[in-house]
């Protein structure tokens, strides 16, 4: 081979060299200028309006609080369920019956008052009026019955109250 077109083909392939070197340093400098760009933005990011407080200190802080937060909803949430169940064991559900013990004498100024709580645990209150005197007898209940016999009245007092439940 001709050592003229041996040095053409070299010098050919060195320019093309030059040409890739000069395109890999103009690339360089535009990714440079751009990563310097990136970078004044980040510390801007980094630190927020005029004060010095840095994003990971603002982040800390925030992650304590949220740390304090749990800790606190831990406990109100330990209140809610002792109050559910001092709520639950409240014989605050009442269910009155009045009626007339006699038939056709008087009025119906006798009553039966059923006190009880979620459990059915309570009391049924009766008072029987007459002419000339006036009864009252307590009866406990326990998971809606109770150890006495429960006149039809009482039954009825404890289904209005175990209506006021459910």
């Amino acid at each position: 081979m001709d050592p003229l077109i041996q040095t053409d083909a070299i010098l050919f392939f060195m320019g093309i060299q030059a040409v890739i070197i000069i395109v890999c340093l103009i690339w360089t400098v535009i990714l440079s200028f751009k990563l310097r760009k990136r970078r004044k933005l980040f510390d801007q990011l980094l630190t927020i309006g005029n004060t010095e407080e840095s994003l990971a200190a603002v982040l800390e802080r925030l992650f304590d609080l949220i740390d304090k937060m749990e800790s606190n909803n831990q406990g109100l949430e330990e209140k809610i369920r002792f109050l559910a169940d001092v709520v639950r064991k409240q014989k605050g559900n009442v269910g009155i019956v009045r009626f007339n013990a006699f038939g056709n004498e008087g009025n119906d100024l006798s009553f039966s008052i059923a006190m009880i709580d979620q459990e059915e645990t309570g009391f049924v209150l009766t008072s029987i009026c007459g002419r000339d005197e006036s009864r009252i007898y307590a009866k406990p209940l326990e998971k809606g019955y109770s150890i006495y016999l429960l006149t039809d009245e009482e039954k009825k007092a404890i289904l209005d109250a175990k209506e006021v439940l459910y």
